[in-house]
């Protein structure tokens, strides 16, 4: 099993599945290259393309067989994408609701009316400026210093997460300590900055693999009834090796509802005949 975090986030997230699942399979996790407590090169075009390279990679050459690979938002996206575009040896695929793309431009491959995306492309490109142009540094850098300050980290956290118990200051730091680093800043800009990716919909049906896909109810950034969402229970409906499961939680499942998640996970690799023997 490889688990991959979503944006801002890290393998540490993952705190209820890692030694969990430890009891029973060979299990991993990856923080992405400019994310987490992966180094964080300022030089880099960040991508999807390049995540996901990095995680076929990985799956290949450390964990060195077949793997089930599980993400979380963007993490989902790089998954779907190793999947489709690599020759990794990945068997399967546990989504937890996944991202449209990596930054908010993934708002103009969706499904949604001409008049809205025409809204939103200048807005877009406005704020790409702000954060690529020397002339607005500081006006970058003071967005992002807003955005990793305790509270608004803690009160994001707040707003994405249904049980705000497990909003705890473990988390927060999880999420902080990342954004300390030196070019933290640069990372920042350029993945908001960045292409989004391929939009779920035109990779997964080069995807044959079986797939668990796991969405919190209560999710505001990717919510159940949006695009994405919309596609994935429809997915669910015309292909057998879908599973789609819609539980009360977030956009963080695996650690706003961990018990329900890893039960979900348990009962589907037991299900799935290219996995090792799940937890009873």
């Amino acid at each position: 099993l490889v688990f991959v975090h979503g944006f801002g986030a890290s393998l540490e997230q993952y705190r209820e599945q890692l030694p969990f699942f430890l009891e029973h399979h060979d299990t991993f996790a990856v923080d992405l290259l400019g994310l987490g407590m992966s180094d964080k090169p300022p030089d880099v075009t960040y991508s999807i393309d390049l995540w996901s390279d990095q995680l076929a990679d990985f799956v290949t050459s450390i964990v060195g067989g077949p793997a089930i690979v599980i993400g979380n938002s963007i993490g989902s996206l790089c998954s779907i994408t190793a999947a489709a575009r690599s020759t990794a040896p990945i068997e399967g695929l546990v989504l937890l609701n996944c991202a449209g793309g990596m930054n908010s431009k993934l708002l103009l491959e969706e499904d949604w009316t001409p008049l809205l995306k025409l809204v939103i492309r200048p807005v877009l490109s406005l704020f790409d400026f702000v954060l690529t142009s020397p002339s607005t540094r500081e006006l970058a850098r003071s967005f992002f210093e807003n955005t990793r300050s305790r509270e608004n980290v803690n009160r994001t956290l707040q707003t994405v997460y249904l049980n705000q118990d497990r909003v705890d200051d473990e988390l927060v730091e999880q999420i902080l300590r990342p954004a300390k680093q030196d070019t933290a800043f640069d990372v920042f800009c350029k993945i908001l900055s960045g292409p989004p990716g391929t939009y779920p919909a035109a990779l997964l049906p080069a995807v044959q693999v079986p797939i668990l896909v796991i969405w919190g109810s209560e999710d505001p950034w990717t919510p159940i009834k949006g695009p994405l969402g919309k596609y994935m229970v429809e997915l669910a409906q015309q292909r057998g090796d879908v599973q789609m499961n819609v539980i009360p939680c977030g956009h963080c499942p695996h650690d706003d509802a961990p018990d329900e998640v890893n039960a979900l996970i348990s009962t589907w690799l037991k299900g799935n005949p290219k996995s090792p023997q799940s937890p009873p």
